[in-house]
């Protein structure tokens, strides 16, 4: 089946787009956010061609499809172009009561749908920072060349201005302005700003002393101030008539947010990145066996049910608070066992379908996409699944107790 085949399939089963609050798509899974789960046959949907296997998690429905997600919801938003942005027909599903678990999957749902979207240009350039350290230590380029460095600016764009992508992807998912969301973020990492963070200049703002930092590549002081902005954009668009609202309420938010967020917002998220950074290193030097042994042989378990963006945060914080991440290095193993368990069932299946996936998925996992692998070969399995885990256990502590770090974000996969 097509791709435009397999999304009118989809549509048809889910219920179209009067049942979809929200849809995206991740490295290989098209993510809803349904208004009755009740009405949706998985069976059906898991049956597709096209469709490797379905998981729920996180208040989510996850359709794994592989590589070519993109295309496929491309196609879906080209039958509804109303959920290419998010918006919904109808009535939102009526909200139950709060509860933890809830609460917990929405924060899940949250922080998948603002990282998702870009972490593939993010991925790519990770990899191209390593290649550029590769190059110089290999004498292939200086760091004073002008190729170096025109690479070196494409590698390093999108984590200096990551306040900025973060912004737009944040504002979409709380549903609020998003081209005031990265004016706000620009304001935190324009020159004048990042200067005084560097300097260490106490500056005032009528007479409130303004604490110094620098915002570029940070992750949670925009996320918060999203957050913050959700509520500021509620006042001011009732504050003001229609006729003057488009101009007025963003004016409002950029003269009363900026201020806020140098005061309060940033300082506050600015300590509590730095809290973070600084107990996950020190439980990866005080127990690192721990660290690898948990993280190595679970991470592809994690994987499973979709919530292993999550952490994905948490490593982009360490880069930004200590310049390295002694957390993606210990992904590597779990990533590569996959692959390696993947290539074992191709190497010794005598079924021609089974090899065929098992050949195509064992590259996919070289380059750091395991779910077509998982969910396709080693967890259908079940023993080439168990057995890549515990190697990626092994692999993992073996990593930790050496101490390697990543400084950028990037895939774990042979390239990085």
């Amino acid at each position: 089946m097509n791709e435009s085949g397999l999304a009118q399939q989809l549509l048809n089963l889910i219920g179209g787009k009067q049942n979809i609050n929200q849809v995206w798509h991740c490295a290989t899974r098209l993510r809803f956010t349904l208004k009755d789960r009740a009405k949706v046959p998985k069976d059906k949907i898991e049956a597709l061609d096209g469709v490797i296997t379905v998981v729920e998690a996180s208040g989510q429905f996850q359709v794994v499809i592989g590589n070519n997600v993109g295309d496929v919801y491309h196609e879906v938003v080209k039958l509804e172009p109303s959920l290419s942005e998010g918006e919904t027909s109808g009535e939102t599903a009526a909200q139950g009561k709060m509860t933890f678990k809830s609460a917990f999957n929405s924060l899940l749902t949250f922080i998948s749908g603002v990282f998702t979207p870009f972490l593939g240009a993010m991925a790519g350039a990770g990899i191209l920072k390593g290649l550029l350290s590769l190059a110089v230590v290999m004498g292939w380029l200086t760091a004073k060349s002008g190729a170096y460095q025109i690479w070196w600016a494409a590698a390093d764009g999108i984590f200096y201005f990551l306040p900025i992508a973060l912004a737009f992807t944040a504002a979409k998912q709380l549903k609020v302005n998003q081209f005031v969301s990265m004016a706000i973020a620009a304001a935190m990492v324009s020159p004048g700003i990042v200067a005084l963070g560097a300097k260490a200049t106490t500056i005032d703002f009528f007479g409130i002393p303004v604490v110094p930092a620098n915002y570029t590549a940070t992750v949670l002081p925009i996320l918060l101030v999203v957050v913050v902005q959700k509520f500021l954009e509620l006042v001011f668009n009732k504050l003001w008539h229609e006729s003057v609202r488009n101009i007025m309420a963003p004016l409002c938010l950029l003269v009363v947010i900026v201020p806020l967020t140098l005061i309060v917002v940033g300082p506050i998220s600015a300590t509590v990145s730095s809290w973070l950074a600084t107990a996950i290193v020190s439980l990866n030097k005080s127990v690192p066996i721990l660290a690898g042994l948990v993280l190595g042989g679970f991470w592809q378990v994690i994987v499973i049910f979709g919530v292993h963006w999550a952490l994905v945060p948490v490593m982009m914080n360490n880069i930004a608070q200590n310049g390295t991440d002694l957390m993606m290095p210990i992904l590597l193993p779990a990533v590569l066992s996959q692959a390696g368990a993947a290539l074992a069932v191709f190497l010794r299946t005598r079924d021609a379908k089974m090899k065929s996936l098992a050949g195509s998925s064992t590259i996919t996992a070289l380059f750091g996409i395991t779910e077509p692998t998982i969910y396709g070969i080693t967890l259908k399995l079940k023993k080439p699944f168990y057995l890549a885990c515990v190697a990626g256990a092994v692999g993992g502590m073996i990593v930790a107790i050496s101490g390697a770090g990543a400084n950028a974000a990037a895939l774990a996969s042979v390239l990085s």
